[in-house]
């Protein structure tokens, strides 16, 4: 299988910035969701200063909760928005909402904000030897299922598909690009940045570090991943002999080696019995 080496300017990771969460997800009739940003009051200085809610995404969300719902749900879908920031107003087009504009999507745009971030996930999974082709185009949700529908020379699907995702993460990293602010102001902290732009930062740091993608050891997950999280303790991560994705599924594994060795220590107890 071919695979096309990527090459990220500059090289070095970028810093995790938050994203804002939406609160409230109001939505209408007509599929318009609004997000009601949470703003909270905090202490700065000799005074208070008001911002709305923002956190960092969990570590590789890419490559775990946004591979696991259910893009055709919507509850599914507003249960991701609600915990993690929404979607369809961020920058996959180099452009994003203004800072103090309330972010507004609709269902649709949403969706398919959620099916491109998925499948630009999947195709770097796929150019890491992690998917077959096959498997990849066979998981395809955006661009009506054939990611050359808008490709006029029939080239390798999988350098089509790598094209595009290289495009998707670059126009996503607007945020991240050089500003201007004033002296003790960081709009970032504020108000946060769209989530397809953190979504495609951590992308984006993997090909930087030059990550090294992994199986999650237990059959019934084998989730594609690069550290062990929920372990380690903040910047810290076991890279060497890691098997399992998570803790659990580490635990998980432990307790059928224990019930396989119970199993097989009863078996080979009745056999010598049955023998005597």
């Amino acid at each position: 299988m071919t695979v096309y080496p990527l090459q990220v300017e500059p090289t070095r990771v970028l810093p995790e910035l938050p994203v804002m969460l939406p609160g409230t997800l109001a939505v209408d009739e007509s599929g318009a969701i609004r997000g009601v940003a949470r703003l909270t009051v905090v202490a700065k200085g000799d005074g208070l200063a008001s911002g709305s809610h923002t956190t960092l995404l969990p570590p590789e969300l890419y490559l775990r909760q946004l591979l696991d719902f259910d893009v055709a749900s919507d509850d599914a879908l507003l249960d991701f928005m609600g915990n993690f920031g929404l979607l369809g107003s961020g920058s996959l087009d180099g452009k994003s909402s203004g800072a103090y504009e309330t972010p507004v999507s609709t269902m649709r745009s949403a969706r398919e904000r959620a099916a491109v971030l998925r499948d630009t996930s999947r195709t770097l999974l796929a150019n890491e030897g992690m998917l077959e082709p096959d498997e990849l185009f066979a998981l395809w949700e955006s661009r009506g299922g054939n990611p050359l529908a808008s490709v006029i020379f029939q080239n390798d699907p999988l350098e089509v598909a790598v094209k595009l995702a290289t495009g998707v993460v670059t126009n996503a990293l607007a945020p991240f690009g050089p500003r201007v602010s004033t002296p003790g102001s960081s709009k970032h902290e504020v108000f946060g940045i769209p989530l397809e732009s953190a979504v495609c930062a951590q992308m984006f740091n993997h090909i930087a570090e030059g990550a090294a993608y992994r199986r999650c050891a237990l059959p019934s997950c084998s989730r594609a991943f690069v550290r062990q999280v929920g372990r380690a303790v903040k910047g810290q991560f076991k890279l060497e002999g890691v098997e399992y994705c998570s803790p659990q599924c580490a635990r998980a594994a432990a307790s059928k080696r224990y019930r396989d060795r119970k199993r097989d220590e009863r078996l080979r107890t009745a056999s010598e019995r049955d023998s005597e």
